[in-house]
């Protein structure tokens, strides 16, 4: 990506995004059934569902299989 397209990239984003490409969650997160912000890891670490769309990374996951399944449940619960 050209220097220019990625200024115009990062002009466009909110702060919100910008910091939510900074955060990094454990893949088991989205592995489990049914999670709620409410209990569990995502609460102790004090993030939203809105929060959770502009996570920049998700950790520990191995194998195409349980990658594609995060990328599933990621898709159905944050893009309409």
């Amino acid at each position: 990506m050209k220097e220019e397209k990625l200024y115009q990239l990062l002009n466009k984003m909110t702060v919100e995004e910008k910091i939510g490409q900074l955060i990094q969650v454990a893949g088991e997160t989205f592995l489990m059934d049914n999670v709620e912000v409410s209990t569990g890891p995502l609460k102790n670490l004090g993030l939203s569902n809105e929060m959770l769309y502009n996570v920049g990374s998700i950790l520990n996951i191995v194998g195409t299989e349980k990658i594609r399944k995060v990328q599933e449940e990621f898709r159905e619960k944050f893009l309409l």
